[in-house]
């Protein structure tokens, strides 16, 4: 952070982008859930919101994609790493910016066909120790640096739903993110705050940017493996 000019996340941050993302998340049609799910995952879905600070009359008129976005993290945790940087740059003066805008973000979720965001939120709902599960696992993962273990553990024995919700959220946000972060580091130091699953694979940041000519090493910090791969993961 001392040494960067910006802090660069992945989608724009601010009160526009929250408004836009919150607006979008809400059924603009004459529907709720209960329309489009079964009534015990509609009632269960209501019930875990709740317990996610979500009202019940604003939460049975999500959208599907939302409802099982927020329901896949823990409950009752603090705010992510990435909106911890964004206070701290903010608080050095440091501008802050996004590889893509809130709409592209949305717009990507919003193409998940609804049949494959109602079957991703039925698994989020009715599976919740399985999720515990994964989430403990990919912590782990993370904290030892193992990034390809990490994109593996959410890869293991999936459906077409679980998918199709990478190819959109992973895979092609991540030729959209590649390419503006190039500009980004030609414009001078940045600090990249990226979800870790943006890292790895063929399609990872990683690759993309060794491809571009760049040499990357790892940071070491405490309690994250400083041994690099070989080549990027």
């Amino acid at each position: 952070m001392d040494s960067s000019r910006s802090l660069t996340v992945e989608a724009d941050p601010g009160p526009e982008p929250r408004r836009l993302y919150r607006q979008r998340a809400v059924m603009a049609r004459p529907a709720t859930l209960a329309d489009i799910l079964a009534p015990e995952l509609f009632q269960r879905t209501l019930v875990l919101l709740d317990r996610y600070g979500v009202p019940r009359r604003r939460a049975a008129r999500l959208e599907p994609w939302a409802a099982f976005t927020r329901l896949s993290r823990p409950a009752g945790e603090g705010p992510p790493l990435d909106q911890r940087l964004i206070q701290r740059a903010r608080n050095r003066g440091k501008p802050v910016q996004g590889l893509e805008t809130m709409a592209e973000l949305v717009s990507s979720l919003e193409a998940i066909p609804e049949e494959h965001q109602v079957a991703l939120l039925r698994e989020t709902v009715q599976d919740r120790e399985r999720l515990r599960s994964q989430w403990q696992a990919l912590r782990a993962r993370y904290r030892e640096g193992d990034l390809p273990g990490l994109l593996r553990e959410v890869e293991r024995g999936r459906g077409e739903a679980h998918h199709e919700l990478m190819r959109r959220m992973r895979i092609e946000r991540n030729r959209r993110m590649g390419s503006r972060l190039r500009q980004r580091l030609r414009d001078g130091p940045t600090l990249v705050a990226v979800g870790a699953l943006h890292l790895p694979g063929p399609s990872g940041l990683l690759r993309q940017l060794t491809e571009a000519g760049y040499d990357l090493a790892p940071v070491p910090t405490e309690g994250v493996s400083a041994s690099p791969p070989s080549r990027p993961p």
